[in-house]
């Protein structure tokens, strides 16, 4: 079931590399690693190599960029999926939050995504257009993966962020985040 989901081909206008794209590799990732099914598993990385490989210099990702207000929700959807595939492959040796395409890592469409949360106007910048759509904050579940980031990497903005929404939950990333990984500092 796994590969006939990841095999979807995508409609025109992209949805075979935006969020649809990295929430099928999540799965496969995960499903490749539970059978070790090692081909299965490398599809599913590979879409933090494409997310990589299409973002801007900054670390926008333009196929989520195209979704209009709606933009600055579905850079951070699109995100929580990538953050838990390079989670998954961490876990199984690869250093995917080290890895660097033409000067980007995730890192970098983090950093995107924390501009856009700290002040909404940055979202003109990458989007293109000027209103922007704030909806998606008072939905605690598209934070959730902000738990696995901060355990990793300490980032005072994004606790800042989270620190009264715990605890985190998040059915399609696996469920309670704030108990699989935060560490009270």
């Amino acid at each position: 079931m796994a590969r006939s989901h990841f095999a979807i081909p995508g409609e025109p206008g992209g949805t075979c590399c935006n969020n649809h794209y990295y929430r099928r590799a999540l799965y496969a990732a995960i499903i490749g690693v539970i059978t070790a099914d090692c081909e299965l598993f490398r599809n599913g990385v590979g879409a933090i190599y494409s997310a990589l490989t299409h973002a801007t210099p900054e670390g926008a990702m333009p196929l989520e960029m195209k979704r209009g207000e709606l933009a600055a929700q579905y850079q951070n959807f699109a995100l929580m999926y990538l953050a838990i595939i390079a989670e998954i492959a961490e876990r199984q040796g690869y250093r995917m939050w080290d890895l660097e395409i033409n000067g980007k890592t995730l890192n970098h469409l983090v950093d995107v995504n924390n501009r856009i949360i700290a002040d909404p106007a940055n979202f003109t910048r990458y989007s293109g257009v000027d209103e922007v759509s704030l909806r998606y904050r008072k939905d605690n579940q598209y934070f959730a993966w902000f738990e696995m980031y901060l355990a990793r990497f300490g980032n005072s903005e994004m606790e800042a962020w989270i620190a009264d929404r715990r605890p985190l939950y998040n059915r399609s990333m696996g469920g309670h985040m704030t108990a699989y990984f935060y560490t009270p500092r």
